[in-house]
């Protein structure tokens, strides 16, 4: 009987462990080297928003310009990237469990909550416009 009590807790705290793994802290054996994350986010960061930007830019500034906006634009988003990814990385916590620090857990969730509404609106906003732009010329 104790045998068997002692295997449920033991099957009970392993589910509870991989239920809440976007709230435990990584393993050392899980964690993967910055540089495999870092050409995920650079990945991330071409898109066909960022090409279009691109065209708007070749458009209206001359090629010494847009090599600086995007040289600035690019190590501005690398910079926060990295801060990020370098506390995280030594503390083996996502995002919001490292921002559970500062702002404890409700002010954690509520920023990260803004912060993805606010890209993902973006996202959709300027999807939506390229759509429409490309459907209107299309019609027209």
């Amino acid at each position: 009987m104790e045998e068997n009590k002692s295997v449920n807790t033991a099957a009970a705290a392993e589910e509870k462990m991989v239920g809440d793994k976007g709230m435990s802290q990584i393993l050392p054996h899980e964690k993967r080297s910055w540089w495999s994350v870092a050409f995920i986010w650079v990945g991330v960061m071409i898109c066909i928003p960022m090409l279009m930007v691109g065209g708007i830019f070749g458009g209206a500034l001359t090629m010494n310009s847009i090599f600086w906006a995007t040289v600035i634009g690019f190590a501005v988003c690398c910079f926060l990237m990295i801060m990020g990814g370098i506390i995280g990385s030594d503390l083996g916590l996502n995002a919001t469990m490292t921002s559970t620090h500062a702002f404890g857990m409700t002010g954690a969730n509520f920023s990260m909550a803004l912060v993805v509404f606010i890209a993902e609106a973006g996202w959709f906003a300027v999807q939506t416009a390229m759509f429409c732009s490309f459907t209107l010329s299309a019609l027209q």
